[in-house]
């Protein structure tokens, strides 16, 4: 099925990015197929009976072209995940396996520059303390002694980001909490 589609971006009307080309009403047609299969599906009877948000959709993508070429603000991209990997070799920049802290990969890294660690999603409080052990830890000592000039933390899931510059660390009346203790 040749249809042009992509994945929603962060805080876009999904309108805007639905299906295009011939067969975009095919593939329209069958996600309001899923949909109706979905409505009626035991598990999700089950979920609303527990009061659990039950799965309504998928939304198709994926199945389009890439791009002739792509440019990237980053040197290089650090990560375990197959999409990353991919991404970057589409791009022409350089891929690394994520190394176990962030500490390491700063004695190693590459060149100046911006690099993207692509760090696995947390799933629950003690995965988020090691993250910040092993990697935030060691990065706002990096960004506080000018090894890094700024420091960018994206959580796609969330539709949020945080950047933060040597500069913001002089803001003293702002008291520092952990990540687990964030909203």
């Amino acid at each position: 099925m040749p249809i042009d589609a992509q994945a929603p971006a962060e805080r876009t009307d999904a309108h805007s990015v639905l299906p295009q080309g011939a067969a975009a009403g095919r593939a329209l047609a069958l996600a309001t197929e899923i949909q109706m299969v979905l409505h009626e599906h035991p598990v999700n009877h089950a979920r609303e009976q527990r009061g659990e948000p039950t799965v309504n959709s998928v939304w198709l993508w994926g199945a389009g072209r890439l791009p002739r070429s792509v440019r990237a603000p980053w040197l290089s991209v650090l990560g375990d995940d197959p999409v990353a990997a991919g991404l970057a070799r589409c791009a022409g920049i350089r891929h690394d396996a994520l190394p176990s802290d962030a500490l390491y990969w700063l004695e190693h890294a590459p060149q100046d520059g911006r690099h993207l660690c692509v760090l696995d999603a947390a799933q629950s409080v003690r995965e988020l303390q090691a993250l910040e052990q092993r990697w935030f830890d060691s990065l706002l000592q990096a960004l506080r002694q000018g090894r890094i000039g700024m420091l960018t933390l994206r959580i796609p899931d969330l539709g949020r980001a945080c950047e933060t510059t040597r500069a913001d660390l002089r803001r003293f009346w702002r008291r520092p909490r952990p990540l687990a203790a964030r909203p």
